[in-house]
């Protein structure tokens, strides 16, 4: 009775992994890698379910069913965790060291002693985990998370080589239904058990944190442009301007708004609107490198913190970004009909912060409005206009 108990353990624990991995599917269907897990652990649950249930574990057919079932659920659990952090697995191998060892078991299952089919099959399992650890070591995420599946599933494989031949060390030859029986497999379906859970629960915790760490990225990201939204930027900019205070870099703040946005939701509607924020979002993202900040600060209303820039290189950039959106074309405006923005630029001062620094280049901003839009307005009047001048040549 507790034998049967225990066999019931392992395929209880997979389809509650199942199940749990099918939420997350069903929570965010983009994540195509927690349908693939949840169905790896389906299948798994069908192999411990042959394996432990087979009425005839010495005869071949069953045997290979089993092993077939096992390297399935083995490979499905490598390939989603591999597509999880975008890694490459290869089921063709996982396929062709299936059937290989498939072949072995099935010639060495004439004699009677049925170690050496033992050993194959979990060779084969060892070998699949392998080769989805190594893919899983050279993913492109490198969280602590990451680093820890890699172990395990390291630990996972060298279990699998390791631990048939201790069997036939330490139990001799025997046929599959006398190892079953034997004191040495129960503690391997123990162990089995408790690595099982201990490697679906660091899987589905890092599902967990995937999620958690893309509703964060949700709420910080702009849904039309793709750029960070306001408060998110405002906490970067202060971090970004107490690092150039204390590494004494020059910050620059530029302020842009699309001119006469109103008129162009009234006259073309929202949807064309929506298009030109878009449009004008992806023009200051592709401006922008890497050290510098930018994002969307309200309706038509966009923010650039452009590291190690003075004012007048930052005045260059706002008038090669105007320039470049006054040629855009708009799905939906009326044929020949281009938008303009206007821009107001400020070099941080010493010991000023992010407040006082947006409110200067947001005073530019008003200026270049009041003064007929489509224009670029600084504090700096000589280097702006001269930089200003120079852009303008040039565009």
């Amino acid at each position: 009775m507790q034998s049967q108990i225990l066999q019931l353990v392992n395929p209880a624990i997979a389809l509650i992994f199942a199940a749990a991995f099918a939420a997350l599917w069903f929570g965010d269907r983009t994540k195509r890698h927690t349908a693939i897990l949840a169905a790896a652990f389906v299948v798994m649950a069908a192999a411990y379910i042959s394996f432990h249930f087979n009425p005839d574990p010495d005869g071949v057919v069953p045997t290979v069913i089993m092993h077939v079932l096992t390297s399935a659920a083995l490979a499905g659990l490598m390939l989603g965790v591999c597509e999880r952090v975008g890694a490459r697995y290869s089921l063709v191998a996982a396929a062709m060291i299936t059937a290989g060892f498939a072949v072995l078991m099935v010639l060495t299952s004439g004699a009677e002693n049925h170690m050496p089919r033992i050993i194959a099959g979990n060779t084969g399992y060892g070998l699949i985990l392998a080769l989805g650890t190594q893919s899983l070591a050279r993913g492109s995420s490198r969280g602590a998370i990451d680093r820890l599946l890699v172990w395990m599933f390291a630990l996972s494989a060298a279990q699998f080589f390791v631990q048939p031949y201790l069997g036939a060390i330490i139990e001799g030859p025997m046929t599959s239904s006398e190892y079953r029986e034997t004191s040495f497999f129960a503690v391997v379906t123990l162990n089995l058990a408790v690595w099982s859970m201990m490697l679906a629960m660091a899987i589905v915790a890092a599902c967990v944190v995937d999620h958690v760490a893309n509703v964060k990225t949700e709420s910080e990201t702009d849904g039309l442009t793709g750029l960070t939204s306001r408060r998110a930027f405002e906490r970067d900019a202060v971090v970004l301007i107490d690092n150039a205070r204390a590494k004494k870099t020059p910050v620059a703040a530029i302020v842009a708004d699309i001119d006469h946005f109103k008129r162009v939701n009234d006259m073309w509607g929202h949807q064309v609107g929506d298009r030109a924020i878009a449009a004008f979002g992806a023009l200051l993202n592709d401006a922008v490198r890497n050290g510098d900040r930018v994002g969307r600060i309200g309706g038509e209303e966009f923010c650039i913190l452009a590291w190690d820039c003075t004012g007048h290189k930052a005045a260059r950039l706002a008038e090669r970004i105007r320039a470049d959106f006054a040629r855009a074309e708009i799905e939906g405006l009326s044929e020949g009909l281009h938008l303009t923005a206007s821009f107001g630029v400020a070099e941080c001062c010493d010991g000023e912060g992010y407040g006082r620094l947006f409110a200067r280049a947001d005073a530019a901003l008003y200026r270049a409005k009041a003064n007929g839009r489509d224009r670029v307005e600084g504090q700096m009047p000589e280097k702006t206009v001269a930089a200003i001048a120079d852009a303008r040549r040039v565009a």
